[in-house]
């Protein structure tokens, strides 16, 4: 009798394995695959959500709370307005021309002044100057209108003792012109554009 065994089958499990190993490895791919995909996902949408709320949180200009652009302006320009009424004038002659008050009271009174009767004031001025009564907003309207027809810088107030050779020829006049050197015996055109004239004339005394 002989000795020998059968042969045995050999099992397919050592020809199965390394197609098990290939296809674990496609579906640990395939998860990967699958697992980027699912983050790229969550990462597209985490930034769709922050853009959405940017444009939320982007309110609409509001026209009615916008404060407005301030141009720059020009300068103002004041336009003077004449004033010849609402005062009673005096002109004293403080110059050393004869007659000069009473012939720039004339010619006042013809520009449609209110005017007393003419004066000697004392001292002597070499600058004419324009006077009104403190207070009197008049008064002082008339003075700067009288004072620009006259050429004269500046006005000011009637002082307590007005410079005259007789105060109580004020009598009720709110505003006085001391007639000095400077305009003495010239028109009113002359005046308002004359430089200061100091020379005047040589007589010791003036009448009104």
């Amino acid at each position: 009798m002989s000795n020998e065994q059968p042969s045995r089958p050999r099992r397919s499990g050592s020809s199965a394995s390394p197609m098990g190993s290939t296809l674990a490895i496609v579906i640990a791919i395939a998860a990967v695959v699958v697992g980027f995909l699912i983050l790229k996902n969550i990462r597209s949408d985490d930034d769709g959500g922050t853009t959405a709320t940017t444009v939320a949180t982007t309110l609409p200009i509001d026209s009615s709370t916008t404060t407005p652009t301030t141009l720059p302006v020009g300068p103002t320009t004041t336009v003077f307005t004449p004033t010849t009424t609402g005062a009673l004038i005096v002109v004293a002659n403080s110059s050393r021309v004869d007659g000069a008050a009473g012939q720039l009271t004339t010619a006042l009174k013809g520009k449609g002044y209110t005017m007393g009767t003419a004066t000697n004031g004392s001292p002597k001025q070499e600058v004419t100057k324009v006077q009104y009564k403190d207070g009197d907003t008049a008064a002082q309207a008339v003075a700067d209108t009288l004072a620009r027809q006259l050429g004269v810088a500046q006005i000011e107030v009637i002082p307590a003792t007005p410079e005259l050779s007789d105060p109580t020829t004020l009598g009720d006049a709110t505003v006085l012109v001391l007639l000095g050197n400077d305009k003495a015996g010239k028109t009113l055109d002359q005046m308002s554009g004359a430089a200061p004239d100091t020379s005047g004339s040589t007589s010791s005394t003036a009448a009104p």
